[in-house]
């Protein structure tokens, strides 16, 4: 996955349509291997997931609009659902019982002192500060292997969810442009989504600007309405963007579309050995969507520490609550 990504980084820069045409198929093979939600063979969604989100971007640097939304159902799924939330998921006894000496050597009995001294490590309340982390994650539960988070994981997942971040609300030669529908704020402007539970998103400028609200791809060839300051707007569909043309600065803009309710015939595929050379086996799933979210599996995994645990999000309720973010001055490359 991370030459994936390489390969699509490079296609992006050369733009040689030879080298575009052959990095965008092995992509796009790459992601057959997945679930539409981001389940992977190797089974470390944040890790992969990143891989390719990254590599779908730089896709669409290159025009291929729909690639937002690989990078909009693998993140808000399969690498959301990899996040480790409860402690009481944690299998004691599939944890490791010593220290780790070194990267090859687990010392049981008798550790040296020095384990002993920190900041070299630190074994109090371990599970209770891996909240947060993000780990192995099959299809339809989490995977403790033996009982851990990852690190590269987590960090992986911080790189996608800064993806997010950086790219939902942007300005281009166009004027600004909103790719992806999550809640975020910039030096440019407020975005709320209302995702899963109702097919709206609502953008407030900081500035004057021509404005383009994405249409995800779910939502493509169904109605779509646009308002300003509750007044009807007139949009225009260019390509895969509705087009709200020069809008004011704080006026409250917002693109309703239908949520298309859905399910889908899922195959999570896995590999045997390490070098996954050969196929073990397909597991059949069933996957029910609210827009871009998964918010329920059939069949649902019968362990406890399933993931999806979603009926919650499976409503056309919601809240609302008032919520400030922190806007940086500047702007944070990764």
């Amino acid at each position: 996955a991370s030459v994936i990504n390489g390969l699509s980084r490079f296609a992006s820069l050369a733009a040689r349509p030879d080298v575009v045409e052959r990095v965008k198929r092995i992509h796009d093979h790459a992601v057959s291997l997945c679930t539409t939600y981001g389940s992977t063979p190797c089974t470390e969604p944040a890790c992969s997931n990143m891989e390719l989100n990254m590599s779908a971007y730089s896709l669409t640097r290159l025009g291929f609009e729909e690639y937002w939304d690989q990078i909009d159902r693998f993140a808000r799924n399969q690498t959301a659902e990899a996040q480790f939330l409860d402690p009481k998921e944690w299998e004691k006894g599939k944890a490791h019982k010593g220290r780790i000496l070194d990267k090859e050597q687990w010392v049981y009995d008798h550790w040296p002192p020095e384990l002993e001294t920190l900041p070299f490590d630190d074994y109090a309340n371990v599970v209770e500060k891996c909240i947060g982390g993000f780990m192995w994650t099959s299809a339809d539960e989490h995977l403790f292997i033996p009982a851990s988070v990852m690190l590269c994981c987590a960090a992986h997942a911080l790189r996608t969810f800064h993806l997010i971040w950086k790219n939902s609300l942007v300005e281009n030669i166009g004027g600004i442009a909103v790719n992806l529908h999550y809640n975020c704020e910039n030096h440019l402007g407020e975005v709320i989504s209302f995702e899963p539970f109702v097919g709206k998103t609502t953008v407030v400028l900081k500035k004057d600007a021509n404005l383009r609200v994405r249409i995800p791809e779910h939502a493509a060839g169904g109605k779509v309405t646009g308002a300003v300051d509750g007044g009807i707007a007139t949009i225009k569909v260019v390509g895969r963007y509705a087009d709200f043309g020069p809008v004011k600065s704080g006026s409250e803009v917002s693109l309703e579309f239908p949520l298309n309710e859905r399910t889908t015939e899922e195959k999570q595929y896995s590999f045997m050995d390490k070098d996954c050379a050969r196929l073990d086996a397909i597991v059949p799933l069933r996957a029910k969507w609210r827009g871009n979210t998964v918010v329920a599996l059939d069949p649902e995994s019968r362990q406890e520490k399933r993931i999806y645990k979603r009926r919650h999000l499976d409503t056309e309720k919601y809240g609302t609550e008032e919520a400030s973010y922190f806007v940086s001055d500047r702007d944070i490359y990764w």
